[in-house]
């Protein structure tokens, strides 16, 4: 039990946490994964409580393969065997092959993605002689999927508007061709499950009592399908331990940009409409669909645009920006390489490469193959630099050496460079560090492109075309990579590898609503080894912003 010393005390006291409900909520890179891993760990060693009546929930496949490492880093295989510990979709999908008898589909269904999803939908608008210019089989499908997750039924899909009697007659014989294909689509998977745990009592007790602790990961992200899965499966015991993000949230006072004027943000309720961002560098009007007031203490974040406008917000705020073009400021920077770890290093806000002059952290990332880079502090002069780079680097145990000697002239070898690497444990060393600064590792400043490693780009607003059917700029993403063995691998999953050049190729991917670009943007990401996913947005007219958090 020696890694509750390294924990803070309010993270020491949600690990430690008796039996009943608990909710832990704290911003973005204060350690909410590392508190859930090891309240599993502490179940188990202290508790008494046996693998096999834990459930862990998360919601990506790589999520769920980081919080098994971190587990099993903490105790041994035998002290875990058993665990129930994966994603929504994977435990639900567990849960329905072994409980078949109660549905309308055999133990051997099949799971059509969302391509298949999107094809039978087509094939029903077609049938049912609908015009797909005006009911696009995307759109309609997205639809389908809200109704899901909210738990409605076709039977009872509401109709305020015509295109909601299109959706429901869509909805129903949609259903109906699923069950004859003996298939379920992403979103009956959680549906089906939940109706099962409510509508049958003997099937919930049997996991309710199973399961004595149900723990969930960025509880903040669960929809009503969601949330009525682990209501369900927890209604035994009581002992569910939640871990999540608080709201984005601006200050009262903030002016936001109506219709017709600017409101104070308080003052704007359900239903009133206001200028949203539809991409580069575009507006339109969009209804409020839900307005929600939370308290607050702390400090906020401020931003300062070129024009003076001051930005506030809550420091959980992930924003969209550029890096800058600065020579006379410097970067501290912690840098990350999968086959080395973590270091800390200094670089100018823009350096020449030899013939034009670039970001400092992407000629360094070049120099080293980095896999992505954070900004620690932002100096004025080289000298604070180097202060806050020996600050770092002594107070958090991670080393300052270069992850290759390449040719140069160095005291320090490749073989002891890389030994210094090994025995050094910079993972633990640098989510600690990333903790202190209430930043987060999913969300680096910097992330190198290019064909060396597979990364799917999603960029919201990247379609650079509206039109009528889509009147916002539709959403984007793209895999490029120069691996042959990969290409053939994608293109028996369904997907479409178009050749760029001789040596390279790409898939690209379209999706007008935010939910959709994100499932086909992690569903690309699981297909291609669970490949990073860099997000970005076509907010302004003048190029793609990367998503990042705040400098400190």
């Amino acid at each position: 039990m020696d890694f509750l010393d390294k924990l803070n005390p309010p993270q020491r006291a949600a690990v430690t946490a008796g039996n009943g409900p608990v909710l832990v909520v704290a911003g973005p890179g204060s350690g909410k994964t590392r508190v859930l891993t090891q309240r599993i760990a502490y179940l188990i060693a202290e508790e008494g409580v046996r693998p096999w009546q834990i459930l862990a929930v998360t919601f990506t496949n790589k999520a769920a393969k980081e919080m098994q490492e971190r587990v099993k880093r903490l105790l041994p295989d035998q002290a875990i065997e058993g665990i129930m510990l994966g994603t929504f979709h994977s435990i639900c999908a567990r849960i329905l092959r072994r409980e078949a008898e109660h549905l309308p589909i055999e133990s051997n269904f099949v799971i059509f993605d969302s391509d298949d999803q999107e094809r039978i939908v087509k094939s029903v608008i077609r049938e049912m002689n609908i015009n797909e210019k005006l009911y696009r089989p995307a759109s309609v499908h997205a639809a389908i999927s809200r109704a899901k997750n909210e738990l409605i039924r076709a039977d009872s899909y509401p109709t305020t508007t015509y295109k909601d009697e299109i959706v429901k007659r869509v909805y129903g014989e949609y259903q109906k061709r699923l069950v004859a294909s003996n298939a379920v689509d992403f979103d009956d998977i959680l549906v089906y499950t939940a109706r099962l745990l409510e509508e049958l009592p003997a099937v919930r007790d049997k996991y309710a009592q199973r399961f004595r602790h149900v723990l969930v990961d960025e509880f903040q992200d669960t929809n009503l399908a969601q949330y009525s899965l682990v209501q369900q499966l927890a209604s035994h015991h009581k002992n569910i331990f939640c871990v999540g993000d608080p709201d984005q949230c601006f200050p009262t006072g903030t002016q936001i940009q109506t219709s017709n004027e600017k409101k104070k943000i308080e003052d704007l309720k359900k239903g009133d409409e206001i200028l949203a961002a539809s991409g580069r560098g575009s507006t339109m009007t969009s209804r409020i669909s839900h307005v929600g007031k939370r308290a607050f203490k702390g400090n906020l974040v401020k931003a300062v645009t070129r024009k003076g406008h001051i930005i506030r917000a809550t420091p959980n705020h992930i924003v969209f920006s550029r890096l800058g073009m600065n020579p006379g400021l410097h970067y501290v920077y912690l840098m990350y390489r999968k086959d080395k770890g973590y270091r800390i290093g200094i670089a100018s806000h823009a350096r020449s490469d030899g013939s034009q002059l670039k970001i400092g952290l992407q000629v360094r990332s070049n120099q080293e193959n980095a896999t992505k880079m954070w900004v620690l502090k932002v100096c004025k002069d080289r000298g604070e630099a180097h202060y806050w780079e020996a600050f770092y680097s002594t107070t958090y145990g991670i080393p300052t050496t270069v992850f290759h000697v390449r040719g140069r002239r160095m005291r320090m070898s490749q073989e002891y460079i890389d030994k210094l690497f090994n025995e050094i444990d910079t993972d633990s060393n640098a989510h600690q560090l990333m903790t202190d600064l209430g930043m987060d590792l999913r969300y680096p400043h910097y992330t190198p492109q290019g064909t060396f490693r597979n990364i799917v780009n999603l960029r919201y607003f990247g379609d650079g075309r509206i039109t009528e059917e889509s009147p916002w700029h539709a959403h984007r993403v793209d895999l490029w990579s120069s691996d042959p063995k990969l290409a053939k691998q994608l293109e028996a999953l369904g997907y479409n590898p178009r050749i760029r050049s001789r040596n390279n190729w790409r898939i690209g991917i379209n999706r007008l609503q935010y939910e959709d670009i994100q499932e086909a943007a992690q569903k690309l990401s699981e297909a291609t080894d669970d490949a990073e996913i860099v997000v970005g947005a076509f907010l302004v007219d003048k190029g793609k912003s990367p998503l990042a958090p705040k400098f400190s």
